[in-house]
């Protein structure tokens, strides 16, 4: 019997939680959870994309496309961001991954898509070329070491304690953010708790004001070798385009890490292209590296401005796993 490409059912969430199971090592239960408050919730439930390959009754493929809205210029497209995808090991090599993604694009109509984005690791990005992904820029991560002493420090102390002491952990929401000259992500209340929802890790949020003008960075703390501290900055927020007012805030951003101690160094990925304020306050602060992460697209709608590497205003926290 030849192997069906078809929309997801409810039937095979337990074929392909073992799937998953079985190729990365976690629990049954672990993967169920998290299936569940982030394909199951109310902000993606009747949105998200699942494509399922099934040999008879059995699943052997699972590929998703989960809602990720942008806008641009006041207009938020229905947009979707590449996500969990497996073949069963027996059916690899048979061109399974292809043909699901060329089910998506047959019914592209029924679906109203306006275009895919992809954060793609190595192994994966030369099968989207493959079949017809736009490369379209990668994101390059900059540093800026705030504190040598940091591993001294953090050897000794609680990081939680101590980094809530200088940032909040209160989501800060910018309700006048300014949308920029390209694509942001339309990121509203709803999206917000879907994300929580599914996000373990503690994020940190810092506001910087001047008069009217405010910018909100919000980053996530990580351990590199048990003993270097580092804070990603995973989005900027802003209401104004001010190249000068956003290199202020970033100096009091690296001050507020400086004086938490366990912060070896800040990190942020950016779109080299972006023209816009938030993008020359890294580059001229930070110093490049040679990390990058891939950005690819799928434009179904036919609007140049998606295909300008330029207009994309991105950050960490446009990968879903942030």
């Amino acid at each position: 019997m030849e192997v069906q490409i078809q929309f997801y059912e409810d039937w095979m969430k337990d074929q392909v939680v073992s799937l998953f199971v079985a190729q990365y090592g976690v629990t049954a239960g672990e993967f169920a959870v998290f299936f569940e408050r982030f394909y199951e919730h109310d902000f993606q439930r009747e949105k998200t994309i699942r494509i399922a390959a099934v040999d008879g009754e059995k699943v052997v493929g699972f590929q998703s496309f989960f809602y990720w809205p942008y806008k641009r210029s006041g207009k938020v497209y229905n947009t979707f961001q590449s996500g969990n995808s497996l073949v069963h090991p027996d059916y690899r090599g048979q061109g399974m991954f292809q043909r699901m993604l060329n089910f998506v694009y047959e019914n592209e109509q029924q679906l109203g898509l306006d275009f895919f984005v992809g954060f793609p690791v190595e192994a994966s990005i030369r099968s989207f070329r493959k079949n017809g992904w736009n490369n379209l820029l990668n994101l390059r991560w900059y540093i800026r070491p705030v504190n040598v002493f940091a591993p001294l420090f953090l050897l000794f102390s609680n990081p939680a304690k101590r980094l809530s002491r200088v940032f909040s952990s209160e989501r800060i929401v910018l309700a006048d953010e300014m949308g920029g000259h390209g694509f942001r992500r339309a990121q509203d209340a709803a999206f917000s708790q879907w994300r929580d929802g599914y996000s373990a890790d503690e994020h940190y949020y810092f506001r910087y004001e001047s008069g009217e003008k405010h910018v909100v960075f919000e980053g996530k703390f990580s351990r590199r070798k048990k003993v270097l501290g580092e804070l990603v900055i995973g989005d900027i927020a802003t209401n104004v385009d001010d190249a000068a007012f956003l290199t202020s805030g970033m100096q009091a951003l690296l001050r507020k890490a400086r004086s938490a101690r366990i912060i070896a160094f800040v990190s942020c990925a950016i779109n080299d292209t972006y023209e816009g304020a938030s993008s020359a306050a890294i580059r001229q602060m930070f110093k490049p590296m040679d990390r990058e992460i891939y950005f690819i697209t799928r434009n179904f709608c036919g609007d140049a401005a998606i295909d300008d590497p330029g207009q994309w205003q991105l950050y960490r926290s446009d990968i879903d796993t942030w």
